[in-house]
């Protein structure tokens, strides 16, 4: 690893020595450019809002402030100016101000956790949330927190000095990411500048980006950590020009990806298992006759366990476009850990695993690098277990997070386990996963997270199995709406397996229902060696997902326990 540099000094030298290199771009929804930034245009840009955020609104080092803003240059320009003066920023999903009521209980628990000294805005979002207040004035509208709002765009005319920069340590806190709350309440993980380093320095020399055509693009959205670091963070260190564009366009059209990797040349793109499917599903070879992915270096999938079936749709489907099979980088990571552990897996590995009749086959999510540590740990034990075998992937090394904002009893527990026979500090991911391959060329495989095991008749069982095999069991099942939890049973000395559907439009009839349960159990029973699941049929939009893609097993079971989740039809197993 290189010595550490902060990115305050990373992007004023970037200003100094490549002015004009362009380092962002954003397109809106239909394919337009609709913004760019340079590496001289960040940088004065930010040092003008610094400067109002320091002398107008009295903001000083270690305030915490949150940045709320929908798609856009403007988050990166406002962000970078917190940087340069020592606020802590908490980037966030901003709630749809038209309709605030899903997402702003989330939004201003977060503003609450942190003790946010302000809230930082752009001026489409401000007019939004303004004629939204206007409406909800007629009714019961939920209310923001109460705090000062400021508008960082257009930065004013006056700037900050850079004598007046702030130059952090690499322990100092560089911003709060608020993990997605897939398996419960979002946390403020404490990433500091030193993880940044370690992180973009690990990422360069893994994926091989510093390249002068390095082109990064990514609709992951902007406040999520796959995108803050994969995406921002190295384009602000120079490791690539990156290229983003909104996920409500990628959804509503997933042909727009291909036409912008084709467009600006991309060789790095990323997205969890799920949209590689969208992707593949949605297009048609026409299309990919027309497109050029011959550039593409690496193509990361991560954030969501990786489906065999997901690699051979995407890899044959685009092998039209030129793109090589090798470019497919399934990869792991986690917000505690800054983002990635390990990356760019290669190997495919076939193992019985425990409620699998039949042996498997599993994707590596890559090998070690040398400057990060992995362990598979027995968890209720605390102590290493063989090769090969199954237990909670304990991490460390240098991108680990210093904690949880203001929880230090769950800090120390999750980020400073100890592991018999170690003197580090381990981070505790609560994944599910194992080693596998020779000696020089070990992978991490990753099963699944421990909180989302279901025990079933004294067997172990994997939630994503389940949803995969009834996701397959019949062409009327929604792609990535399925959703499989455990529950005590009222009756039985066990748990039950409760199955959340969603099925496509007009093709959620009683017969249609009728038939996929049919299809359903019969595979999950041949499979899975499961008797008699709960299938329950949900309209479409009804389960619930983070903001990254990423099933919310927990809220769907809260939900579905405590009826308030709308129900079709519900197929109950007759034992």
């Amino acid at each position: 690893m290189t010595a550490f540099r902060s990115i305050p000094e990373w992007v004023k030298s970037n200003a100094d020595r490549n002015p004009d290199r362009l380092i962002f771009t954003y397109a809106d929804e239909i394919g337009k450019t609709v913004s760019t930034l340079t590496c001289r245009e960040v940088y004065e840009n930010a040092l003008r809002i610094a400067h109002a955020l320091k002398v107008e609104h009295g903001l000083k080092k270690g305030d915490r402030v949150v940045l709320v803003y929908p798609p856009g240059l403007e988050f990166v320009e406002a962000m970078l100016a917190c940087l340069l003066l020592g606020i802590v920023p908490a980037p966030v999903s901003p709630p749809w101000p038209l309709r605030p009521e899903a997402g702003l209980p989330g939004y201003t628990g977060i503003a609450l956790d942190c003790r946010a000294a302000a809230q930082l805005t752009c001026r489409r979002y401000s007019r939004t949330r303004t004629f939204g207040r206007v409406l909800g004035a007629l009714g019961n509208a939920p209310k923001w927190p109460d705090l000062p709002w400021i508008v960082t765009d257009p930065p004013g005319p006056k700037a900050l000095d850079p004598s007046e920069i702030v130059y952090p340590s690499a322990d100092d806190v560089a911003f709060l990411q608020y993990t997605s709350g897939s398996t419960r309440a979002a946390r403020g993980v404490c990433v500091t500048f030193g993880n940044i380093h370690h992180q973009t320095v690990l990422t360069r020399e893994e994926l091989g980006l510093g390249r002068p055509d390095s082109v990064a693009l990514f609709w992951m959205p902007h406040f999520h950590d796959f995108a803050m670091i994969g995406g921002i963070f190295n384009a602000l260190v120079g490791n690539h020009h990156y290229v983003s564009f909104s996920a409500a366009g990628f959804l509503r059209r997933p042909a727009l990806w291909g036409e912008l990797i084709h467009r600006f040349r991309a060789t790095h793109i990323g997205a969890p298992d799920f949209g590689y499917w969208l992707f593949a599903r949605n297009t048609t070879d026409e299309q990919r006759a027309g497109w050029d992915f011959r550039p593409l270096v690496a193509a990361i999938c991560a954030a969501e366990p990786i489906r065999v079936r997901t690699i051979e749709a995407f890899t044959a489907a685009f092998s039209r476009s030129g793109m090589r099979p090798e470019a497919f980088c399934p990869s792991y990571g986690l917000a505690e850990h800054t983002v990635a552990v390990t990356l760019f897996g290669k190997k495919r590995f076939r193992k019985k695993l425990d409620g699998r009749k039949e042996e498997v086959e599993l994707i590596g999510c890559g090998r070690i690098a040398p400057s990060v540590h992995v362990e598979i740990v027995d968890p209720a034990t605390g102590v290493s277990v063989p090769r090969g075998e199954a237990g909670e992937v304990w991490v460390d090394s240098a991108s680990k997070a210093s904690g949880y904002f203001g929880q230090p009893e769950n800090s120390a527990a999750k980020f400073r386990a100890n592991l018999r026979g170690s003197e580090r500090e381990w981070l505790r991911t609560g994944d599910l996963g194992l080693i596998l391959g020779p000696p020089d060329g070990e992978e991490l495989v990753i099963l699944g997270r421990m909180d989302d095991m279901i025990t079933f008749r004294g067997r172990n069982l994997y939630p994503q199995d389940a949803e995969m095999i009834v996701a397959e069991s019949d062409s009327r099942v929604r792609a990535g709406r399925v959703i499989a939890f455990g529950v005590p049973a009222v009756e039985e000395d066990e748990n039950q397996f409760v199955v959340l559907i969603e099925l496509k439009e007009g093709a959620d009839g009683e017969e249609d229902m009728r038939q996929v349960s049919q299809a359903a159990r019969a595979l999950l029973l041949q499979e899975l060696g499961l008797p008699h699941p709960t299938l329950v049929y949900v309209p479409r939009g009804t389960i619930p997902k983070t903001s990254s893609g990423k099933l919310q097993r927990s809220k769907a079971r809260k939900e579905w326990q405590s009826g308030k989740m709308p129900v079709l039809r519900t197929d109950r197993g007759l034992g």
